[in-house]
């Protein structure tokens, strides 16, 4: 008789220790899912971090390379318009030396009674303007080499700083899909954390479910009890 007036109460108890093992497997679970979400969180961002880091650092590279090499080519030409008035002054120079000193020379022919139309006067004088002119020819000619193998050279370094530009530009795409990256996954982290919260959530309405079960079954055996203990009249 004790035994089954003691059947409710033992079975409450029972649903009592369920409910708390389903509560406490819940909080373990809430627990694990929250440290899931911190460490993916923090290495998310920690990742972030470093690609963030590696673009900025590639971008700031490439930009000084760009720079850098866009100035070389600007010396080029600088340099190509400064040898070459150079050489164009050095041709005037010449020129004008050589006017100075076939004035002597003719000065000279005509000081020792000679006419300087004929014979060898004139052949020396015929020599000494296609010197004249072939000496001015070829200081043109290597100037205008020089010319162009500066401004070829600006046009090489003008082509580098445009692909380091590019660089530059694939630099700052980068950091900008690193910053994407980040926020997606802490998006992702947020709903890996929902799902698994989720089923901790799931466990502390099952131990309600439990303590209610146990509550209606304790209710309905008092009632059967009641029934047959109570004598009939």
């Amino acid at each position: 008789m004790f035994l089954a007036s003691a059947a409710p109460l033992i079975g409450l108890a029972g649903a009592g220790v369920s409910a708390y093992s389903q509560i406490r497997a819940g909080r373990e679970q809430d627990a694990l899912a929250r440290t899931n979400l911190l460490s993916q969180q923090q290495a998310i961002r920690q990742q972030g971090a470093i690609a963030l880091m590696q673009s900025r650092m590639q971008e700031i590279s490439a930009q000084q390379t760009a720079q850098a090499l866009a100035i070389d080519a600007q010396n080029e030409r600088n340099a190509a318009e400064y040898e070459s008035r150079a050489a164009q002054e050095n041709i005037r120079r010449q020129r004008e030396d050589f006017s100075r000193a076939l004035a002597e020379q003719r000065a000279a022919i005509a000081a020792r009674g000679v006419v300087d139309t004929t014979g060898s006067p004139l052949e020396l004088l015929l020599q000494s303007a296609e010197d004249q002119a072939f000496s001015e020819a070829n200081a043109r000619a290597a100037d205008e080499m020089n010319r162009r193998a500066r401004f070829t050279r600006a046009s090489g370094l003008d082509y580098q700083s445009r692909v380091a530009g590019l660089n530059r530009g694939s630099a700052i795409l980068a950091g900008m899909a690193a910053k994407q990256q980040v926020t997606t996954g802490l998006t992702q982290a947020s709903v890996n954390y929902r799902s698994e919260r989720a089923s901790a959530v799931g466990q502390y309405w099952g131990a309600a479910g439990t303590i209610l079960e146990g509550a209606s079954q304790y209710g309905t055996r008092r009632s059967q009890l009641k029934q047959i203990t109570t004598p009939k009249l």
